[in-house]
Order: C-alpha cells, then structure tokens, then sequence
C-alpha cells in the first residue's frame, strides 16, 4: 500500500478510538466490512488479467439485467457469470459487463442467461466493468429465463412520463418533472445545465428526492388511515417506489435511511443517520460490490456523510454570528420582523446546508472530475427549496385529478410555468456566469485531505451534546 493511503486509513480509523463509552461496535462492524470485501474477492469473483492483450477468446455465460438502444442497435447490460478461455482456464467470473450482438438475438430479455463464443475486452470508459463481443455467424443460446421487474419497470415510467407530459404544456418543465419522477434524465442539454453550477444532485434520486415522496405520503396517510398503519403503510409505498425506480447506489442509499428511520420509529427506538448511512452503504456493497468504484456511489455516500457531519456545526456556528431569537420572541415581533426573522433562518440553514455538502464536495469533485463551479453553492441555497414546493404542488394536483372529477388542468399550466421560469432562471445564465475553480487534485493527496477534514468533523460530531443514540451495528 502506498504510504499516503495508509496515513489516511490510519487517520481515519483514529475517530474510532476517541468515544469514551466503547468502540467495540464500530470495530466490529469495521472487521466486518473488511472481512466481507476480502471473501467477496477471494471466492466470488474473478478479475480478468488481459496481460498487454486487447481482448481474450472464449466462451461466455452472460445474464442480461438491463437492454438498451445505441445507434439502432440493441446493447445488453448484465453480469459476466463466468468467461473460460480456449485453454480451459476461467478468467473472469461475475463482473458487471455489456455486449452487442452482430447476429438477430430473437428479441433477448432481461432475465436471460445466454451462452455465447466470443471476445472478452476492456471497457473503454468505465473501470471494473468489461465488453463481450460475440462471434460472427455463431448462434447466441438463450439456458434459461429468469423472472426480471426490467419490463414492467420500464412500462410504468413510460407510461408515467406520457402522463406527465398530458398534464404539463411546458417541454422543458414536463421533461423536468417527468425525470425526477422515474429517474432518468435523457435530455442531455438539462443534464449539462445542471453540471455548470453543481446542481446534479437534483437530477439523481437520492433523499432529496425520498424526503419529498414520504412527507407527500404521510400528510396524505393521516388524513386516510388510523396512526397505527401510517408508518406501516409508508414503508410499503415507498418499497414499492424503490423497486419502480431499479437499485443504483443513491437509490438504495436514500431508501435504506429512510426505511430504517420508518422502523426506528415504529419499534420506538431512537435512529441515528450515520447508522442509518453505513447500514445503506453495506447493502449498497453486497448488491453490487463493483459499484465502490463508481462515481454515483462515492459522490452519493461521502457527501452525505459530509452533510450529516458537518451540517450541525456551521449551523451553530452561523447561530452565533446571527443570533438565533426565542419562540417567545418571535411570537411578541411584528409581522414584518416575522418575515424578516424567518427569511434570516431560511437563509442559515441553507447556507449551512450548502457548507456542510461543499467542505467535501470541493476536494472530491476537484480530484474526480478536475474542475468546480463556484456558482454551485449560490444556486443551492435557493434551488432544491422552491424546486421541491412546486413538486409538491405537482404531486397534490396529480392526486386531486385522480380522486376528483376535475382536470385542475389551469393550476397544472400555472406550475409548469413557474418550474419552467426556474429553470430558465437558474439554467440559462450566460456563460459569462460560469466560474469555474480549475485545480485538478492528486488522488492520494485528495484522499489525504478528505481524511483530515473528516477526522476533524467526527470527534466534533460525537461531542455534540444533543446528538442521538446509536443503534443497529454502525
């Protein structure tokens, strides 16, 4: 191991010792986790050595899990099972992987598990994951055909998408809302809008995204159900949710937090969100260990844990500098003090908010990607909240259209306006508006400071005398 990476870890892993009551949970759970990677690469998987070699001669047992079109051609995404060379010997086993076929493919679905003669190569563009060319003039064998939810999945967010389009004239904010409902951004023009001022977390379903399903749902369950089934009957729509929207790491981190925080307060226990976070972060692991190494995975997880972390403190220390008024006092105020006081803590919980996320997101998009917009932290604190009431308006509106023999097709055109304007807002700035810090980071280096500032964040954290009891195994 290289001496940088090994300072860090050992960095990391002193927080863990400076809890007075007991480490033992966290080192449990640490030799755990350690144990767990070490089997999973030992027994489960086996990681192609190309050698200098472009690709390798084989035959592959491939099972398709997700079926796209690039080009006019059909490229099937899936699990590599197993690749044996000519000379018997098995090079790679269960490594996420995708193929195009030269020959027809009697429409493949996902589900399948195929054999095939082919090419084994690298991904271009993606690290751990491989391509699979099969041979020409050489019949694809569908073994067998397993249950798969792709179909379905991909039937309902179509339809669910043209719905939404009937209901909102506006292109652009019906292309909007429609994406945030099923979690797929094909416009590629808002995608780059987005990236300019750091705003793609909007675009990823994640728990910004949880957070507006459940208070939507618990508002409409206490109106519907007895308090005893509220909580339940949540837990159950957003599962269904969860498996409408597929399994990337920011999904099953936002739905893992928020389903334990469900059970914590349906058993009556106290939930912690750095338990909830490592808990996601295991099931993020043992579903697809190869996504550690994608981008949505580290972005979703170290960020979040830096909001977690960080957040509480800049919130106290803005409190400071702008003195946080009793409940008393803001009762006897005026209305126009009211308004003022409750526009200052908006404004300071966003700018904690948007500090907490960007004391990391800083060093990690500057390693990662090599640049960062400084406009980024302006338009967070002012986006995700008027973009979230105007979905929530949406989400009333669909579910009064439903219950009632009412279009509400005006309210409908009055939000796409207003989500149109934001996004014409927010998004159309001219290019003189795009700031950008250009310093690309050394991987170690960024891994070395991100170490510091979290082992400077977590002793801060645990001190905190409001701070809430652990539970679970983080």
């Amino acid at each position: 191991m290289e001496p940088p990476l090994l300072i860090s870890l050992s960095l990391f892993l002193c927080p863990l010792f400076l809890n007075r009551k007991g480490p033992k949970h966290f080192i449990y759970a640490w030799i755990s986790l350690l144990a767990f990677v070490f089997l999973v690469s030992k027994f489960l998987i086996v990681i192609p050595d190309f050698k200098g070699d472009d690709r390798i001669l084989g035959s592959a047992l491939f099972e398709i899990s997700e079926v796209k079109t690039s080009s006019g051609k059909k490229v099937y995404f899936g699990n590599l099972k197993k690749f044996i060379d000519q000379e018997g010997t098995l090079v790679a086993k269960n490594i996420p992987g995708s193929f195009f076929s030269f020959e027809k493919t009697k429409n493949l679905k996902p589900g399948s598990l195929i054999e095939f003669a082919g090419f084994l190569k690298k991904h271009p563009k993606v690290k751990h994951q491989i391509q699979l060319e099969n041979l020409k003039g050489i019949e694809l064998k569908v073994i067998k055909e397993n249950f798969s939810l792709e179909p379905l999945r991909e039937e309902l967010k179509k339809s669910l998408a043209s719905w939404i389009k009937n209901k909102l004239t506006s292109i652009k904010a019906a292309s909007f809302v429609s994406g945030m409902a099923i979690g797929e951004f094909k416009e590629e023009e808002l995608t780059f809008s987005f990236g300019r001022f750091g705003l793609q977390h909007i675009l990823a379903i994640s728990g910004f995204h949880f957070s507006l399903i459940s208070l939507f749902l618990l508002a409409l369950l206490k109106t519907a159900s007895p308090s005893r089934y509220r909580l339940p009957a949540l837990a159950f729509l957003l599962t269904f949710y969860f498996f409408f929207l597929g399994m990337s790491p920011s999904i099953v981190r936002a739905f893992c937090m928020v389903l334990l925080s469900i059970f914590a307060s349906i058993s009556g226990r106290q939930s912690n969100s750095i338990n909830a976070l490592g808990l996601a972060l295991t099931a993020c692991l043992i579903i697809d260990p190869f996504s550690l190494f994608s981008l949505g995975f580290i972005f979703s997880f170290a960020i979040t844990f830096s909001l977690l972390i960080f957040t509480p403190f800049f919130e106290s220390l803005l409190i400071k500098i702008f003195t946080e008024r009793k409940k008393t006092e803001f009762l006897a105020s005026s209305f126009k003090e009211k308004v003022g006081l409750s526009l200052l803590g908006f404004m300071r919980k966003s700018l904690s908010l948007s500090l907490g996320v960007n004391v990391v997101a800083l060093p990690l998009t500057l390693a990662l990607i090599g640049s960062f917009p400084l406009f980024g932290t302006l338009f967070n604190l002012y986006f995700p909240v008027l973009i979230s009431f105007s979905l929530i308006f949406f989400l009333f509106l669909s579910l009064l259209s439903l219950l009632t023999p009412f279009s509400w097709n005006f309210l409908f055109y009055i939000n796409g306006l207003f989500i149109d304007w934001l996004l014409s807002l927010s998004l159309s700035m001219p290019k003189a508006f795009d700031f950008v810090l250009k310093m690309p980071l050394n991987g170690e280096i960024a891994v070395f400071l991100l170490t510091l500032i979290f082992l400077i964040g977590i002793p801060n954290f645990n001190s905190r005398k409001n701070k809430t009891h652990e539970s679970l195994i983080f």
